[in-house]
């Protein structure tokens, strides 16, 4: 974060006309939103950029829409490029055979539009993953996710789970062994940004 900042500082003072910024993954994308006594952090790496001298922002995936309206209100333009441009093509290609009896799952209620879109694509339909956390565990490795409950219906079905960050890879865990308990045939993972801290793997 502080290197894309001074060079954008640099690239500034040396009379640039335009900046834009290439930032596949937005850092603290997650922290998009009140809670207590945290900072939104997103919304202030946004303004940090401004002051540095960005005129447009480039995302893939972006966590949140809410972080896409913290730029648009400091007058910064983005775009946010979607993986599913690549991901639906490599998985029609890869795995016909699943077409024809697929569920699209969102591992949480805020996925929920990204999985309709890919289930408009790849005719499909689509189930969303109701997480509840335990926020007193929230700083160990698994994050607080105590459970998490499928909306929709994935018995007998193959299911492709769809989400835009794997961190520590706890939701994940859950989501699957949930819809494999709910009777899921075969169970796949598309996500766009592979952080995997700690044993995620």
């Amino acid at each position: 974060f502080v290197e894309s900042v001074l060079a954008l500082d640099a690239i500034k003072t040396s009379a640039a006309e335009r900046t834009t910024l290439v930032m596949p993954h937005y850092f603290f994308c997650r922290q998009d939103h009140k809670k207590g006594r945290e900072p939104i952090t997103a919304a202030l790496l946004a303004a940090i950029y401004k002051v540095a001298g960005v005129d447009n922002m480039m995302f893939m995936d972006i966590h949140s829409e809410k972080i896409v309206g913290a730029f648009n209100v400091l007058r910064i333009n983005t775009d946010n490029l979607r993986g599913s441009v690549v991901l639906i093509d490599e998985f029609k290609k890869t795995h016909v055979d699943e077409l024809e009896n697929l569920v699209v799952l969102s591992p949480d209620v805020g996925g929920g539009g990204r999985a309709r879109y890919y289930s408009r694509h790849l005719e499909a339909d689509v189930a969303i993953g109701d997480k509840v956390r335990n926020y007193q565990k929230k700083f160990d490795d698994k994050q607080g996710v105590e459970h998490i409950t499928i909306m929709g219906d994935v018995k007998d079905k193959n299911v492709l789970i769809l989400d835009d960050i794997i961190d520590t890879a706890s939701t994940i865990i859950k989501v699957t062994k949930t819809a494999s308990e709910k009777g899921a045939r075969k169970i796949y993972l598309l996500a766009t940004h592979a952080i995997l801290s700690g044993s995620a793997v």
